[in-house]
């Protein structure tokens, strides 16, 4: 912060500043400029920015999250596999072939979670 006491004494409306003085005043000025500058940015630095690996971890799934992962893609595998043997059942029909069985899906031990 600028110490007033150091700055010299400029009276308004009796006459017009000496050169030193506004020399003075205005490194005093820059000088509290870059201090506040250096304050805000070590501000955003701490407080604001986010850096690349709080974003990773922001991003990084959870124990519920992989569970649900891990199911939403066993879904997917059964949907594709179940579709792949409907289309070749089309085909076959389509051909006058005996149609395909389909086969249950196994079934699989349930897992606890936790």
């Amino acid at each position: 912060m600028i110490d007033p006491s150091t700055l010299p004494e400029i009276q308004p409306g009796i006459g017009s500043p000496q050169p030193a003085d506004v020399s003075l005043l205005r490194r005093e000025l820059m000088r509290e400029i870059s201090s506040v500058t250096q304050q805000y940015q070590l501000y955003l630095r701490q407080h604001v920015e986010i850096t690349p690996t709080m974003r990773a971890e922001c991003l990084v799934p959870t124990v519920e999250q992989r569970w649900l992962t891990a199911e939403l893609n066993r879904l997917d595998r059964q949907i594709e596999k179940k579709t792949k043997l409907l289309l070749e059942e089309q085909s076959h029909r389509g051909k006058g072939k005996k149609p395909v069985k389909m086969r249950a899906p196994a079934k699989r031990k349930e897992q606890s979670h936790g």
